[in-house]
């Protein structure tokens, strides 16, 4: 129950952000970005049992048309995500619809700083406020409790991340 609870948050949020964006019934297909680290790439697991893989599938069997783009990399912190960025987007045929950012476990893991990590977060999310991308921040004990209650595959350790992001996330 604990699974769908915190899954249908995720989702209810993005259904939401997207349905207020969609400007006509025959729209092109909503593009998400989501950019993070090994908890968004998916490692350890099939392509399509990562976060944004699963995101998508949820989103279609709504009847959303959607695309969700999985930047994810195992290992980045937000100095990393940060300074890929650019690159990412660059990268997308088009301008996504929505960006979600789930970054700062590898941060904590590596003993840097919460004040970098928030200071990387605050710059990617107003790098993509600039580019008029609406953005949507995930703690990552969000989608490490999502990972556990899924089979816990990633062995994210969840009390460590709460301390860290407890600090300085943005609530959703």
């Amino acid at each position: 129950m604990k699974r769908l609870s915190i899954y249908g948050l995720v989702l209810a949020i993005c259904q939401a952000v997207l349905l207020v964006m969609a400007p006509a019934a025959h729209a092109r297909e909503k593009l998400i970005v989501a950019i993070g680290d090994s908890l968004t790439a998916g490692y350890g697991l099939k392509p399509n049992e990562s976060f944004p893989a699963q995101l998508e599938a949820a989103l279609r069997k709504t009847g959303m048309d959607v695309r969700v783009h999985n930047a994810g990399v195992s290992g980045d912190t937000t100095t990393v995500g940060r300074s890929r960025l650019t690159w990412v987007l660059a990268r997308l045929k088009a301008k996504p619809d929505l960006a979600i950012i789930e970054l700062g476990a590898n941060d904590m893991l590596r003993g840097q700083p919460p004040k970098q990590a928030k200071a990387n977060l605050d710059a990617i999310i107003g790098d993509l406020k600039l580019r008029g991308i609406p953005v949507l921040q995930i703690p990552t004990t969000l989608v490490a409790q999502v990972d556990a209650a899924m089979g816990g595959k990633t062995g994210v350790n969840l009390v460590a991340g709460k301390n860290l992001f407890g600090a300085f996330h943005q609530p959703l």
